[in-house]
């Protein structure tokens, strides 16, 4: 399908250059009004009562100064909600333009005739869209952008779009101004993260359209994430990198709503590096038992948590009990589909089957298709492959648990190389941990070097090769944990903090935990490698054996 793009000076004399141009008149259109950095994305079956409507809005007419409209005489009102959509949530992380739209255009998936057709003619409009220089990347680079993958301009589910009704009409008919709090509960991949974003943007542009002023911010408990969603703000019409805050920081502030993404992640008053900050802040809540939760409910009238218990990996995180405690049946909803990995829940039910003894029985009666899921004898092949897919696809990375010693943290990549000091040490590969431990995924060495979960815990990838350590078996038809060659210094706890019978339990709990949120990070893939032998022959009657 080709689409006609006409261009015009988005004036007072638009009127009369488009009112004789019958393939823009009479049929339902697109269209792009821009500036040098703004753009409005919209559609309409009157352009010319639109045109007269924007060019009356000071937002509009006074830093916006062209327009192209897109027709087609196959356009229907279905075809150019979604073309409308589309061009949002691309344009929006195209970079080229912020965009000064409120929301993401068309909000549920409708079905209609011929949608495919439509849908598969996009790329031949990008293509125009590049040749006129008003977008600077391909569709797949831009998939691979986090700015694509956090953007606040998606097209929701209906569960989703529920949700986020719900909270708003809340919000805006609350008159009693007691504390309100939210809680979504979600599995990996349901959609937490796109929805926190959505909920900042929304709620900032709706008190802003009634001239409100609230303070609003998006808590990120994880330090590595929190840096990737600083970025995506500063480049999100209408919201800024200061929005995007620690729990530490939410004192800072009188704040009226705090959203909390990976609010599993936040931390209690135990198992902790340094305790004279966190008491600190305890202080100021004047409750020496406090946790990053109850500054967090303490800080603000509203709080939303998105929150998924399954994904807490440390002792030191909030317990579900903690969480249960402000739960009721009128402010919890749930996050059920799987839009991450594209094998859907079928994966995800499969991976925590996996994760249970004695059941190799259920795991045959799972059937993954349209997943490139192998396990690999041979590391190096395992490795090789995964960079030969971040050629083609991008955002292919290798990571591990956390069964080695972080030898080479004081050194840079090269340095390690030249001294001969490296991490992981498997036979004879050698490799070395993340460099970064801020946004290591997009870092520019980050296809030679290993990730752990926290450096990937929250984010996605095309494809993850996995490598479980030695700290990890299976035997006689169980998993058992060797706890001497768990690594992780955080995850460890002092004698007198928890029984030796309760550490071990607890333990293998977290490191189970911790291989399902690595092997739920690909989209597109996961590739596995077992250290340990007793593993990999159960893995074997699991998974497909990668050939050499």
């Amino acid at each position: 399908m080709e689409y006609k793009i006409d261009t015009y000076d988005f004036d007072k004399n638009l009127k009369n250059e488009i009112e004789n141009n019958d393939s823009i008149n009479e049929w339902p259109v697109v269209y792009m009004i821009h500036g040098k950095n703004e753009m409005y994305i919209g559609e309409t079956n009157d352009v010319n009562m639109r045109m007269n409507q924007h060019l009356s809005t000071k937002e509009r007419y006074t830093k916006l100064n062209r327009v192209n409209i897109i027709s087609n005489e196959k356009f229907n009102k279905s075809a150019i909600l979604d073309l409308e959509a589309l061009l949002i949530e691309y344009i929006s992380a195209d970079g080229r333009y912020k965009l000064q739209n409120r929301n993401g255009g068309q909000s549920k998936n409708h079905k209609y005739y011929q949608k495919d057709m439509y849908l598969d003619s996009f790329e031949n409009l990008w293509k125009q869209l590049m040749e006129k220089k008003l977008v600077n990347h391909t569709l797949e680079e831009i998939k691979n952008t986090d700015l694509f993958k956090y953007s606040p301009y998606k097209t929701f589910t209906n569960q989703q779009n529920s949700i986020v009704k719900s909270i708003i009409n809340k919000i805006l008919n609350d008159h009693n101004s007691n504390h309100k709090n939210f809680i979504i509960e979600g599995g990996a991949g349901t959609g937490k993260s796109v929805l926190a974003v959505y909920l900042v943007k929304q709620l900032t542009d709706i008190f802003k359209e009634k001239n409100i002023d609230v303070n609003i911010a998006l808590v990120v408990p994880v330090k590595s994430l929190r840096k990737t969603y600083k970025e995506v703000f500063g480049q999100i019409y209408g919201l800024k990198k200061s929005m995007v805050v620690s729990p530490t920081e939410t004192f800072k502030k009188d704040y009226d709503i705090l959203i909390v993404d990976e609010a599993h992640r936040l931390k209690r008053r135990f198992g902790l590096t340094n305790y004279k900050s966190f008491d600190n802040n305890n202080k100021k809540i004047k409750d020496e038992n406090g946790t990053e939760l109850d500054w967090i409910l303490n800080n603000s009238k509203y709080s939303i948590f998105f929150y998924d218990r399954g994904q807490s990996v440390l002792p030191s995180d909030v317990r579900s009990s903690q969480f249960r405690k402000i739960m009721t049946k009128d402010n919890i909803y749930k996050l059920d589909t799987q839009m991450r990995v594209i094998a859907g829940d079928e994966y995800i039910n499969f991976i925590n089957e996996l994760f249970k003894d004695n059941n190799l029985y259920r795991l045959n009666q799972y059937s993954i298709k349209d997943y490139d899921l192998k396990l690999f004898t041979n590391l190096d092949n395992m490795i090789n492959s995964i960079k030969k897919l971040d050629d083609e696809y991008g955002l292919c990375r290798i990571v591990a648990g956390y069964s080695w010693d972080w030898k080479t943290k004081e050194l840079t990549y090269k340095e390690a190389i030249e001294k001969d000091i490296y991490d992981i040490v498997i036979g004879n590969t050698k490799l070395i941990w993340n460099k970064k431990d801020e946004d290591w995924i997009n870092s520019e060495n980050s296809i030679n070097e290993v990730g752990c979960i926290h450096t990937v815990q929250g984010y996605d990838l095309n494809y993850v090769g996995v490598i479980f350590g030695k700290e990890i078996d299976y035997i006689d038809g169980h998993f058992v944990i060797y706890k001497d060659n768990y690594k992780d210094k955080k995850g460890k706890l002092k004698a007198t903090e928890i029984s030796l019978k309760d550490y071990e339990a607890s333990l293998k709990e977290y490191i189970i935990k911790i291989y399902k949120v690595l092997l739920s990070r690909g989209i597109k893939g996961c590739y596995i490698y077992c250290v340990n032998p007793g593993l990999r022959e159960y893995f074997s009657k699991a998974f497909d054996i990668a050939s050499h």
